[in-house]
Parts: C-alpha cells; sequence; structure tokens
C-alpha cells in the first residue's frame, strides 16, 4: 500500500478549492447581475409597441421589415456559427446570428423573402414559409439559460469548496473521514449528472420554475445513490491524495 502523502493530498484540495470558487463567482455574478438583466430585457421587448414609422435610430418598439435572405451557414459541428444576411429593399445588410438550424433557417435558400422584426435596432425574429425564429439578438429565452447555468454551476462550486476545505484541513490523516466521502460522493455524482440537463434546459430554453424543479429531483436522486454508495464504500480518500484506508 502506498504511504500517504499530505502535499499531495493539499495539493488536490486546493485544486478543488480553486474551481469551486470559479464556479461559484461565476454563478453569482449570473444571478446578480446576468439573470436580471435578461428578464427586464424580456418584459421590454413583450411589451414593445409597433413602431408608427420605421425608426432611424435604435427604439424601444417593434418594426417589420421585408428581406432578402443570403449566405446561410448552418450548424456544421464544433466552433461552427449560425449566421446569414438580411439585405432590406434599399441595399442595406444586416449580419444576423441564430441559437439553431431550426425550426425555419434550414428550410431557407439564399435569395428566400422573409419579414424580419427589428429592435432596438437588431433583427430579433425573422418570419416565413408560416414558421418565425429568433435570431442571436432576441432577449427570448437568455434569462432561462443563465438561470441554469446558476443553479447547476453555483451548488456544485460550493459543495466542491466545502470538500476542498475539508480535506485540506485534515490533509495529514491518511484516511478520509466518512462524513467527507459522502459529500465527495455526492458532488461527483451531482456535477456529472447536473451537467448535460444544463445543456439541455439552455438549449431547449426551459422556464425557470421548470429548471429549480427538475434540479430538486436530481438533488433527491443523487442523495440516495450517494448514501448506498457511502454505505457500501464509505472511504473515497484515493481520489484525494489518500491511501484508500478504511475509515474510521
Amino acid at each position: 500500500m502506498a504511504a500517504h502523502n499530505p502535499r499531495k493530498a493539499a495539493a488536490v484540495a486546493v485544486v478543488w478549492l480553486l474551481v469551486g470558487i470559479a464556479g461559484l463567482i461565476g454563478a453569482v455574478a449570473l444571478a446578480v447581475g446576468g439573470v436580471p438583466d435578461r428578464l427586464a430585457e424580456q418584459r421590454a421587448i413583450e411589451s414593445a409597441p409597433a413602431c408608427p414609422a420605421a425608426p432611424r435610430e435604435p427604439a424601444d418598439c417593434l418594426w417589420e421589415q421585408e428581406f432578402a435572405i443570403s449566405g446561410i451557414r448552418l450548424y456544421e459541428g464544433r466552433g461552427s456559427e449560425i449566421t446569414a444576411t438580411l439585405t432590406d429593399r434599399a441595399g442595406g445588410e444586416w449580419a444576423t446570428e441564430f441559437k439553431t438550424n431550426e425550426p425555419l433557417l434550414d428550410d431557407l435558400d439564399d435569395g428566400d423573402p422573409v419579414k424580419g422584426t427589428i429592435w432596438r435596432g437588431e433583427v430579433v425574429e425573422i418570419a416565413a414559409l408560416g414558421d418565425v425564429q429568433d435570431t442571436g439578438a432576441a432577449p427570448a429565452g437568455s434569462a432561462e439559460s443563465y438561470a441554469a447555468t446558476v443553479l447547476f454551476a453555483g451548488p456544485a462550486g460550493l459543495l466542491m469548496i466545502v470538500a476542498g476545505g475539508w480535506r485540506l484541513r485534515r490533509r495529514a490523516e491518511p484516511a478520509t473521514p466518512k462524513g467527507l466521502a459522502g459529500l465527495l460522493w455526492f458532488t461527483g455524482i451531482m456535477a456529472g449528472a447536473t451537467f448535460p440537463i444544463g445543456i439541455v434546459a439552455a438549449t431547449a430554453e426551459w422556464p425557470i420554475p421548470l429548471i429549480g424543479a427538475v434540479w430538486a429531483l436530481t438533488a433527491v436522486a443523487v442523495g440516495g445513490i450517494t448514501a448506498v454508495a457511502v454505505r457500501k464504500s464509505g472511504d473515497v480518500s484515493a481520489a484525494l491524495g489518500g491511501t484508500g484506508a478504511p475509515a474510521p
């Protein structure tokens, strides 16, 4: 059996601390600034009136205008962008980004006519073929995406801080206490389970209450798995630089 190395245990614990602090700070920043700002934008566009005439400057009203779409680039894999160019009747070009290919963009060809909705100087929606699609400039779904990130990154970061701090204080002990083992199991499984859920929630623009409900159900399920795992193997100190010796 390998000898316990307090320095290795401390180094791994510090990594956990740093990752946890970064995740928690990012989550708090989004919760304080990002989510409220995006919710305010959503309320603003939902209550925006129709413009009485074509706005010459960015305005808090909605104006519909005919465009011809061209230069369509669909998602082709990691790192690719979804973009298109909208050309108005005066020849002006509007570079536009999209979040997904569907439900409309992938059915369009270069030169097809579309109706664009302009808000605050940007095209936020296009309509054609009886369907509509938000552009990347539309605030719809942004708050939900931020909330998903906050809810999944924040608690995971806090758990990592607690686990890392606990192990750092007890770095000289060759075995991990059973309570810390349980926390580590919970943190690891919870992070692994919620990461793909967070991606789905952000992509599908789940409503904020649904995100909270799914997270709570996941936490309950992971808690049960953790209890079983710790009962069968009360020590995971090898993951933190320990020896794997049985916990007292």
